[in-house]
């Protein structure tokens, strides 16, 4: 049995115990036992019973809290890699930082050697920039695509040039809005993957796509991207938060 560490046990006998007797949640479902009192689907579908609101609060809140710790804690640890890159700690037990990654990205768990030289070398110009490490760990957490955008932004270009004002609006509008937030303060143009089709005979993905301007102008553009199989297309596709069309080619 493998060893949790970070998950408090009676989450986790809530988890098992809900995957383990379904038949505890039967009242979500229609027919609703034991309830004589609901004579169509209609009146079920209005009347929310406590028990259902109860249990749906208590796995929400958790998977949300899981979903926000995972980020932190992978900013916080990308943040002790700082320190350790920072202050040359690695020659405690390592001629050289380069054997040290490779030992570190070989290990269960580990990130990747180029997420660790990408994460570091942002920790680092944020620092340099200013950031506090708490707006770091919130920035690289939970909108990091905006955060690799803000990166190479310059101070003065953030609202009152202050980046961790800069930090604390992004983390707050969450990772869609914090692109395009970081894109209106840099002037450039926001793009959004409206919808894709994929011709499998031709290897090509069709792309409808729009563009907003930060004066808040806006127009459509189809692209289409050639030799890209339907694995890769779905890659991408995923990648961009875009849907796929279910059209078929013939």
């Amino acid at each position: 049995m493998s060893d949790i560490q970070t998950v408090p046990p009676d989450w986790i006998a809530d988890i098992r115990s809900a995957i383990e007797h379904p038949e505890q949640f039967k009242y979500a479902g229609w027919p609703r036992p034991g309830d004589p009192h609901l004579a169509s689907k209609r009146e079920f579908d209005r009347i929310i019973p406590a028990v259902l609101i109860d249990q749906y609060d208590r796995f929400h809140s958790r998977a949300m809290i899981h979903s926000k710790t995972k980020g932190e804690h992978e900013a916080a640890g990308l943040l002790n890699f700082f320190i350790v890159w920072k202050f040359k700690l690695w020659r405690a037990e390592y001629e050289n930082w380069g054997d040290y990654v490779r030992d570190v990205t070989n290990m269960p768990h580990a990130i990747s050697a180029t997420s660790l030289h990408q994460g570091v070398g942002t920790i680092n110009t944020f620092i340099e920039k200013g950031m506090t490490v708490d707006h770091v760990i919130g920035v690289m957490g939970l909108v990091p695509t905006a955060g690799m955008l803000l990166k190479n932004v310059d101070v003065s270009q953030l609202p009152g040039g202050d980046i961790n004002s800069a930090a604390e609006m992004i983390i707050e509008l969450g990772p869609g809005e914090a692109i395009a937030a970081v894109n209106d303060w840099t002037g450039k143009a926001t793009y959004t993957g409206l919808s894709a089709i994929h011709d499998k005979s031709q290897e090509r993905l069709y792309l409808e796509v729009r563009r907003s301007r930060v004066d808040g102008a806006w127009d459509r553009m189809d692209w289409m991207i050639q030799s890209i199989d339907a694995e890769a297309a779905n890659w991408f596709m995923e990648r961009c938060g875009i849907r796929g069309s279910k059209r078929v080619f013939k």
